[in-house]
């Protein structure tokens, strides 16, 4: 055998030996690791160890210790219940205690049931009878003023509030040629197409406060779907419009009907007003308040109502209620003498 098959012989025996403690070495690590793997479980499962509450400040609690071996010997009777927490650790709360009412609210709270069997629907008004009852009234009037020289006077009409119909100023253009008409609506088309037939068009709501306030309003779409919704509109206060833009200081008809934001400034139109201030004087005005779409405004209008019957600078028809939350009043100045001497003389 020649030396080169001998060194041959002696690397491979030299690498079986390096391999068999490499082995040896790896399985002795495994052995130790499952042993203390094995041993921490133990000893997790014989106690709990008491901890700290710190969210409460209160001193340690401790919870007694309890061998696993020893809890499944117990009836479950017996056993305490155990805490839904992550760690299997929590804080045990005092019972809530009871809590003694006001002896009235009791009282309240146990009155009987309202009787609802009559009358459950609101009531709501005829409109369309209203309405041929008031063309009734309203026709001799009007059929009486035809030549009159007070009826070729110049007449100022201002609608806060389109909504897309403009049929009433329309045959109220008719029967007074002579009057000028400005409305306001944010809603551009088709209100600025059906208004400037016959009037001054402005493209913007009226409020309290100039900026941007939430209306609602009635978008572009189909006459007979009137869906409407709320839509951040730019606002233009109410006196501004009326002596800034418009520049009257009479106005002889007003419509306003504006889905809510009415209850912004009927307090501009009692006595002593920012109206008064500016020297504008309303002749009549039709209003229609919305507190179904506002409950708050409901409040404001309960003292809008008593408060110009205390000043008496107004008379009133009866409120027509047309829906739910929604009513229309017309109101007629009978203290300014231009307006009596206009309208009522």
């Amino acid at each position: 055998m020649d030396a080169r098959s001998k060194t041959f012989r002696r690397s491979h025996a030299f690498f079986y030996v390096l391999l068999v403690v490499f082995i040896y070495i790896i399985f002795c690590l495994l052995a130790n690791t499952t042993n203390s793997v094995q041993k921490i479980t133990e000893e997790s499962q014989v106690s709990y160890v008491a901890r700290k509450v710190e969210t409460t400040g209160k001193s340690i609690i401790k919870i007694p210790e309890v061998k696993k071996e020893e809890s499944k010997m117990k009836p479950k009777s017996t056993r305490k219940p155990e805490w839904d927490t992550l760690d299997g650790i929590g804080y045990e709360f005092e019972k809530p205690k009871e809590i003694k009412m006001d002896p009235r609210f009791e009282i309240q709270n146990n009155l009987p049931k309202c009787d609802l069997t009559v009358d459950k629907s609101p009531s709501k008004i005829d409109i369309p009878k209203l309405m041929n009852e008031f063309q009734n009234c309203i026709k001799p009037i009007v059929e009486k003023w035809k030549g009159d020289v007070k009826s070729k006077e110049e007449n100022i009409m201002v609608t806060l509030g389109i909504g897309h119909d403009t049929i009433a100023e329309e045959k109220l253009n008719r029967t007074l040629p002579n009057t000028k008409f400005f409305g306001a609506d944010p809603i551009i088309e088709p209100n600025r197409q059906l208004y400037t037939a016959f009037g001054k068009y402005f493209p913007f709501a009226i409020g309290k406060k100039p900026g941007f306030t939430k209306f609602r309003v009635l978008p572009n779409q189909n006459q007979k779907t009137r869906k409407y919704e709320y839509q951040d509109v730019t606002t233009i206060p109410f006196t501004y419009f009326l002596s800034d833009i418009l520049g009257l200081k009479q106005i002889d008809i007003a419509w306003i009907d504006i889905e809510g934001g009415e209850f912004e400034f009927l307090d501009q139109i009692h006595r002593g007003g920012p109206l008064d201030q500016k020297g504008i004087t309303i002749c009549q005005f039709n209003l229609e308040v919305h507190s179904k779409f506002h409950p708050p405004g409901a409040q404001v209008y309960h003292d809008f109502v008593f408060r110009v019957l205390e000043e008496k600078r107004y008379v009133f028809l009866k409120p027509a209620a047309t829906d739910v939350g929604v009513h229309r009043m017309f109101f007629i100045n009978v203290e300014n003498e231009k307006c009596i001497r206009k309208f009522l003389q």
